[in-house]
């Protein structure tokens, strides 16, 4: 677990993201975009636990709703088809 935290929070971590919500854009898959988000609420959580600004936390936990509404939704339509 250290070990992932460690990723997340080098400058590779947002990259790694990045990279992933970029191949959604290519890969149109429901099961995909479950996984780009997932890592993205990952980041976010880690990075969470990790700053004291209030206002950050605040916005990033706004955005793991936002992240885990996506994984819902797409969690419905890859189960009960497009």
């Amino acid at each position: 677990m250290e070990r992932l935290k460690a990723i997340l929070l080098s400058p590779a971590g947002m990259k790694i993201v990045n990279v992933l919500f970029f191949l959604t854009v290519l890969i149109r898959n429901n099961g995909f975009i479950i996984v780009a988000h997932l890592v993205w609420v990952l980041y976010l959580v880690v990075t969470i636990k990790n700053t004291t600004d209030k206002t950050l936390k605040a916005a990033y936990r706004v955005m793991v709703i936002y992240a885990l509404v996506i994984i819902a939704a797409n969690g419905y339509f890859l189960i009960h088809g497009n």
